[in-house]
C-alpha cells in the first residue's frame, strides 16, 4: 500500500469535539426533511403539467416544421439541378470545341506541351502502305 502523507497529516491531528448545538441542529434538519413523499398522483400531475404545453406547441409546429424541411430539402436539389445542368453544357461544349493543347508531363523545370492546332491528321490503317495523311476527318 502507498504512503499518503496528507491521509497521515490528517489522522495526526486532534480529534475534534462537536459542539453544545450539534445534536440540536441535526435533529432539526431531519425534522425538516421528513415531509411525506408526494403521492403518485400528485407526481403524474406534475409530470403532465409539464409535458402538456410541450406537446401542444410541438403538435401545432410540427406541420410547419415538416413543411419548412420540405421547401428547404426542395430548394437544395433545385440548386444543385441547376449546377448538374451547368456543369453538363460546360462539358458539352468542350466536347464540341476540340483543345488546343495536350499536357504530355514534365519535370521541375520543364513542362511538355503539344500544340494540336499545328499538328497534321494522320489515319492509321492495319497495313502501314495504306495510312494517308490529310488536315480533317475525311481526308483521301
Amino acid at each position: 500500500m502507498r504512503r499518503d502523507p496528507l491521509r497521515e497529516a490528517l489522522r495526526s491531528l486532534p480529534a475534534g469535539e462537536p459542539g453544545p448545538t450539534f445534536t440540536a441542529e441535526v435533529l432539526g434538519r431531519l425534522d425538516g426533511a421528513a415531509r411525506p413523499a408526494p403521492g403518485p398522483y400528485r407526481r403524474l400531475a406534475a409530470a403532465a403539467a409539464v409535458a402538456l404545453p410541450l406537446l401542444a406547441a410541438s403538435a401545432f409546429g410540427i406541420d410547419e416544421w415538416r413543411q419548412a424541411r420540405r421547401e428547404a430539402r426542395l430548394a437544395a436539389l433545385r440548386a444543385e439541378s441547376g449546377e448538374l445542368a451547368r456543369e453538363l453544357e460546360e462539358l458539352r461544349r468542350s466536347v464540341e470545341q476540340p483543345a488546343g493543347a495536350l499536357y504530355l508531363g514534365g519535370t521541375e523545370d520543364v513542362d511538355l506541351v503539344l500544340n494540336l492546332t499545328t499538328l497534321e491528321a494522320v489515319v492509321l490503317a492495319a497495313d502501314p502502305r495504306t495510312a494517308r495523311r490529310g488536315g480533317g476527318r475525311d481526308a483521301g
